[in-house]
């Protein structure tokens, strides 16, 4: 049974909302480590791996749409889900913006804690579904990697390569003509 808990980093430079987002998600029982700049986000993402990074959007040392792209764009954390939030930037535009840079979705606050707790566990089952597809996929991978070395072998030894049966290489039996009483009456 796998008792680790579900790691979130929480990165927002106001105290109280993030204060406030941290204490909801952990109330859903989640672990959650929390930051306060851009700088931080980042380096605690490549540390911890955490499940999940929730990212204000205006930090104090660089975009909060910075950090979700840098994320997106490692190949080790790319696969991270990543929600924005913001309280400022909250225009149909904004959200555009923060989708293109990667987020997975991008809210705005005030936000309801029901709200925050749906939208974080749908994504950490999205992504583990994500997870799943990417390992059978892989599997598959190697076993057809497998199967073509395998099939490569075959070729060069004949071995696995049913034998033609005698009863196939003989044409086959023609018909009888249907109906032949039909035609030996007109003759």
């Amino acid at each position: 049974m796998n008792t680790r808990r579900i790691l979130i980093l929480n990165c927002d430079d106001t105290p109280d909302t993030r204060y406030a987002k941290t204490r909801v998600l952990r109330q859903g029982g989640y672990e959650v480590v929390e930051c306060d700049n851009g700088k931080d986000a980042l380096q605690k993402t490549r540390e911890l791996m955490p499940d999940l990074v929730l990212c204000d959007v205006q930090l104090p040392d660089m975009s909060g749409l910075d950090v979700c792209r840098r994320i997106k764009e490692d190949a080790v954390t790319g696969t991270i889900p990543v929600i924005q939030i913001s309280a400022t930037f909250v225009t149909k535009e904004h959200q555009r913006e923060a989708l293109k840079y990667g987020a997975d979705i991008y809210l705005t606050e005030p936000l309801e804690p029901k709200e925050l707790e749906t939208v974080v566990s749908v994504l950490l089952r999205l992504a583990r579904t994500e997870a799943g597809l990417r390992e059978a996929l892989a599997r598959e991978r190697a076993a057809r990697a497998q199967d073509g070395c395998l099939g490569s072998r075959r070729r060069r030894t004949g071995a696995g390569i049913p034998r033609r049966r005698e009863s196939s290489a003989r044409s086959p039996p023609s018909r009888p003509a249907p109906f032949p009483g039909l035609l030996s009456a007109r003759r």
